[in-house]
């Protein structure tokens, strides 16, 4: 692997300085953190001013289909707990709740930086794009999988060259869904994930490594279940493919390590000093990630301006931001006015048997989400309104389904982040893909959530 070109790079021009509204998300983490340990009367209305006010800074620059979600899920949220006269406490506990999923957007911001030139990942990745015809579909798969548990959206960076590269439509379209079910999958238990979080605080009295194991074993199996679909339904029959390069080309030793340590140092964080997943990460991400730019081959002088780098691009993180919160509010909102025990008899779960519950979530989440609906608020929405004991399932089972499903549901949505830009790489319709391409994978992989839950319930469970 060449050295970086330490010339150029220290040419860069610098990172603009940060604005108001990155110091306000930056004190929002602060915040978030801060609270664990410390909680001063009125932390709750602060917070509430500071969020509305990056908000109101950053709304120009927001898209219209951002503020629509967004702010169409808090004002529902709001007019349901006006009704029942608790506005101002749904408004304060809806925000205040809401700083955890702030504070993953920023631990991942900080990974961003150091993994976009890193020379380990470009080994990888070139690993990966060589791969001869036969083995494409499930190594990028696995590769996304795996880079993305730990490096979020720049594993689709780092990948995509891989969809952008074939000149056969069929062939792009499926590497196109190889990319995004490995990508999305990884979200059945990778703590960088924003669906852990959400899911964790969604069914109180779960931890991360509760649904961590089970979890990683979900998302390896429907990545290997969906390149069998793809070999035997998609693909066809082809000649046995020639040799491809060696794993050792790849330098997986150094990678391993890099990402081991990380992933060490969270469960470490989470078991021994009881500290939710969204403050480890917001605590450890940036010491990684300027230790990770020392200790790489001729990229020092980075380091040094990472901080810079990171604040100034958090105000980029604005549509996340509006979207959770709104999603927040509204599940905060409902779970005040809604009786669960009431939908429950609505939907005479009472007469369901126990193997139909993991399969009839995990399909519901999927479809609903294949039209348009974000998975933080089915996941909310299922998670106050039928909760594990309401629903006749373990909590821990309810968020293998949920998990499972959140990165198979975003992959059937033309409107998910992952979707999109994924759509753009290979210059396709993202409803193309989303409606035409991906239904047979994720369909697939739905059901291998549900056995997966439905074995650990019957099985695993104690």
């Amino acid at each position: 692997m060449p050295d970086i070109d330490v010339t150029a790079q220290q040419a860069e021009a610098p990172p603009p300085r940060p604005g108001l509204s990155a110091w306000l998300y930056l004190a929002l983490c602060v915040i978030a953190v801060g609270h664990v340990f410390w909680e001063p009367e009125g932390w709750r209305i602060f917070t509430v001013a500071l969020a509305a006010l990056f908000l109101i800074l950053e709304f120009n620059r927001t898209t219209v289909l951002q503020r629509a979600v967004g702010y169409g899920l808090g004002a529902s949220g709001l007019l349901l707990a006006a009704q029942a006269d608790l506005f101002l406490p749904v408004l304060l506990d809806g925000i205040a709740s809401s700083l955890k999923f702030l504070l993953v957007f920023f631990a991942v911001a900080w990974m961003q930086v150091p993994a976009k030139t890193s020379p380990t990942l470009m080994s990888a990745r070139q690993f990966v794009l060589d791969q001869p015809a036969g083995r494409r579909f499930l190594i990028l798969g696995y590769a996304a999988h795996i880079l993305g548990a730990f490096l979020n959206l720049a594993a689709l960076t780092l990948l995509s060259d891989m969809v952008a590269r074939p000149k056969d439509r069929q062939l792009k379209d499926r590497l196109a869904v190889a990319l995004m079910v490995g990508f999305t999958s990884a979200s059945a238990w990778s703590p960088f994930y924003v669906s852990v979080t959400v899911v964790l605080a969604a069914l109180p009295g779960l931890k991360w490594v509760d649904i961590a194991l089970p979890g990683l074993v979900m998302g390896f199996l429907v990545v290997a279940v969906t390149a069998l679909i793809d070999r035997l339904f998609v693909r066809g029959a082809r000649p046995r493919p020639a040799p491809g390069p060696k794993v050792e080309n790849a330098n997986w030793r150094k990678l391993s390590m890099l990402l081991g340590a990380l992933m060490i140092s969270v469960i470490a964080l989470e078991t021994i000093y009881h500290l939710s997943i969204p403050v480890v990460l917001g605590l450890l991400a940036p010491p990684f990630a300027v230790i990770w730019l020392f200790i790489s081959l001729g990229r020092r002088h980075e380091a040094r301006g990472l901080p810079r780098r990171v604040v100034s691009s958090l105000p980029n993180l604005r549509g996340e931001a509006l979207i959770f919160i709104g999603a927040n509010m509204f599940g905060t909102g409902v779970s005040r006015v809604l009786d669960p025990e009431a939908v429950a008899g609505l939907l005479n779960i009472a007469a369901w048997p126990d193997l139909a519950k993991p399969l009839a979530l995990a399909m519901f989440i999927i479809v609903i989400a294949g039209i348009g609906l974000h998975p933080v608020v089915l996941v909310i929405l299922v998670g106050t309104i039928l909760p594990p004991e309401v629903f006749g399932m373990p909590p821990v089972v309810m968020a293998l389904v949920m998990l499972g499903t959140w990165g198979l549901s975003t992959t059937s949505s033309p409107f998910s982040g992952t979707t999109l830009v994924v759509a753009r790489l290979t210059g396709e319709n993202s409803f193309r893909l989303a409606w035409r391409r991906a239904p047979l994978y994720t369909l697939a992989g739905g059901l291998v959530v549900a056995v997966v839950a439905t074995a650990y319930w019957k099985f695993g469970t104690p």
